[in-house]
């Protein structure tokens, strides 16, 4: 109930009724408008479960705040669509009384069977007397109010509180900090009207669970215009043990700090807050909020794992925009609009190392620090997705997205560069993968890998359409040249190009091609080079099939029935024929082959594919030329 059901403070005295001091609408209650205390507090919405467990009077004890209320319907036009009482209704009842948060306090004989409606202009709402409560603080009439007397009065709550109820202006001017503050203390949900609310020290949610919302990110605003604090924290580091506040949620609002605010906003764990916490701020999911002039600082600080932001907007004057922390694992980033800052929009491990950070559908505008806008330092399975960057070189940024060598399994995806600048993405780091990226111009590479432990994958990187290039696709740095490079310009059905060096996983493990999906041919500038290292070879011995062996072979000329240049006269052996030689020798040979021929699923068909490698041959062809010297030497010393 608010000020739109024009519930008015000074009412004639003709409307007040002195013999039991209820209060009426626009007419004068008639008796048949008489009702139950029953029946008036399930038009208040109080649950059937309340009452039966003793009344009004008894509600909520000594607690701060004494019960959520459930909506119902009288059923006989009292409440609106919504399940409201409607206000004339309200004020025609028994049992309820107007008044202002001054009477109610001097109050000296308050009747626990009454409702008090206050009506002052944004605290309005139903209390009720709670007798066996001694010890509530007041919290400004926020959701309790003590009276002169010590009689503790309760506001009737139906699930969040209004920091309007706290006293809270939000006229930009008044310091709202005690009033917000004393709302989140509460532990229930709390809503922040249309306003620009002005505070001095940092806000804390300390509840588990709790929600905050605001009217809208544009219309309700947190700001900080006079002291260097953070403006709020999700969990409270001066509290041991027990100070996190995790499954909480923060959505619609604006927050904004000065050019010496040192955080903006920031979850707090273990490492980040105190040591002996149980705990941490994690699943705390943020959205739709917009952080703006945190100018000494981070407008968002994450040390805790599986949160999910969404819907974020760093739009101007912050010293840097996101940086997670320590145990920032496993949180779902989307929907970021980051521009403007004077350092890094995103740092991905600023202190130890972060794991399994999903960044997706990202913005990054005119930022950008000493090593990037984006720099990802120490942190294990990265990706960054749905990347959207312009003009970051404004800030002095080398690069957009730069990939420590301290970073690994970083996958930077689907990335539109538009503006000046050196490089798109530069990573040293092992085992990036970098995929679909375009720019406009540049004046180095749109990809660059550096350092002494990176090892890239980097495929469809290339200029925007009708794009003059001043700078490279890719350029690979590095010391060590473990990358590779699939040019997406160059693609064709039957053409892959690779720049750097291709080489297995495991030493001797790997084939290239098999007997079913064979290359037609290798071209090499130097031929292959077949290991034959004495230190990895065993059982040496000198070869004995020559002469006899190699005359034994059956040379042949045929033509191929398979893909390869069938017109083409081959010149070479049958690895049949050159088997049943070995089998007439009774030995066993490298030289012959035979592979079973696999289906598609990989599964064997049954049948073999035989083949030779010539490079065995060459032993027996040198012995037998060399017993042909022989013979050749021992011939012309029998002719002399």
């Amino acid at each position: 109930m608010g000020n739109d059901h024009e519930i008015r403070e000074k009412r004639p005295k003709s409307e007040l009724m002195p013999d039991d001091n209820r209060c009426r609408g626009e007419e004068t209650a008639k008796p048949h408008k008489r009702i139950t205390r029953r029946t008036m507090l399930a038009s208040l919405g109080i649950t059937s479960a309340v009452l039966a467990a003793g009344g009004l009077n008894r509600l909520g004890g000594a607690g701060t705040v004494s019960a959520q209320w459930s909506v119902y319907g009288s059923g006989d036009g009292s409440v609106d669509k919504n399940g409201k009482t409607k206000p004339k209704e309200l004020m025609a009842l028994d049992y309820c009384i107007a008044v202002t948060l001054a009477g109610l306090r001097a109050m000296t004989d308050p009747d626990p069977s009454r409702i008090y409606y206050v009506t002052d202009a944004g605290q309005e709402g139903p209390f009720y007397y709670d007798a066996a409560d001694l010890t509530s603080p007041d919290n400004n009439a926020g959701t309790v109010l003590v009276g002169a007397m010590g009689a503790r009065f309760k506001r009737i709550v139906q699930g969040e509180v209004n920091v309007r109820w706290f006293g809270a202006k939000g006229d930009g001017l008044t310091d709202d900090t005690a009033k917000v503050q004393a709302a989140l203390d509460t532990g229930l949900g709390v809503y922040v009207p249309e306003g620009r609310y002005r505070v001095s020290s940092t806000l804390i949610m300390r509840t588990p669970g709790q929600q905050m919302r605001g009217a809208s990110k544009q219309g309700a605003t947190i700001f900080n215009d006079s002291t260097d604090t953070r403006l709020l924290s999700v969990g409270d580091p001066a509290v041991n043990q027990n100070g996190m506040a995790p499954y909480s949620s923060i959505r619609d609002l604006g927050f904004e700090g000065n050019a010496s605010t040192v955080a903006g906003i920031t979850l707090f764990g273990k490492q980040s807050a105190n040591a002996t916490w149980k705990d941490a701020s994690k699943n705390v999911s943020l959205s739709n909020l917009v952080i703006n002039h945190v100018g000494a600082g981070t407008a968002l600080e994450v040390f805790t794992w599986s949160n999910t932001i969404t819907g974020l907007t760093l739009y101007t004057g912050n010293k840097a925009g996101i940086v997670t922390m320590w145990e920032s694992n496993a949180n779902n980033w989307s929907h970021l609009y980051i521009t403007g800052c004077a350092q890094e929009s995103i740092v991905v491990g600023g202190q130890g190392v972060t794991r399994g950070n999903s960044f997706t559908s990202v913005v990054v505008q005119q930022s950008g620090g000493p090593s990037g806008a984006i720099d990802i330092r120490q942190a294990e399975n990265v990706l960054l997705q749905g990347l959207y960057s312009e003009a970051n070189n404004r800030k002095g940024a080398p690069c957009v997205v730069n990939v420590q060598d301290s970073a690994s399994a970083v996958s930077v995806r689907n990335v539109n560069h538009l503006g000046g600048g050196a490089i798109v993405v530069r990573n040293a780091g092992t085992g990036t993968i970098i995929e679909n990226v375009v720019s406009s111009n540049l004046t180095g590479a749109i990809v660059q890998v550096t350092g002494t432990k990176a090892v890239t994958f980097t495929s469809d990187v290339r200029y925007m359409d009708g794009v003059v290039p001043r700078g490279a696709v890719y350029a690979d740095l590095s010391a060590n040249k473990m990358s590779l490079f699939f040019d997406g310009r160059k693609l064709t059905a039957a053409e892959i190009i690779i720049e750097g060096h291709l080489r297995p996983s495991d030493d001797n493990v790997r084939n290239l091609g098999s007997s079913a999906n064979r290359w037609a041919a290798v071209y090499s500038s130097t031929g292959v080079v077949t290991t034959s290292d004495g230190k990895l070879k065993t059982d040496i011995s000198d070869e004995t099939l020559g002469l006899e062996f190699v005359n034994k072979w059956r040379p042949r000329v045929y033509k191929r029935s398979d893909n390869g240049d069938a017109q083409l006269p081959h010149h070479g052996f049958i690895a049949q024929e050159f088997k049943a030689v070995l089998d007439e020798f009774g030995v066993e040979h490298a030289a012959y082959v035979e592979e079973p021929l696999t289906d598609e699923a990989g599964r064997d068909t049954g049948t073999v594919r035989c083949g030779l490698r010539y490079e065995q041959l060459i032993a027996h062809l040198t012995l037998a030329v060399q017993q042909l010297s022989q013979q050749v030497r021992e011939l012309k010393a029998g002719q002399l």
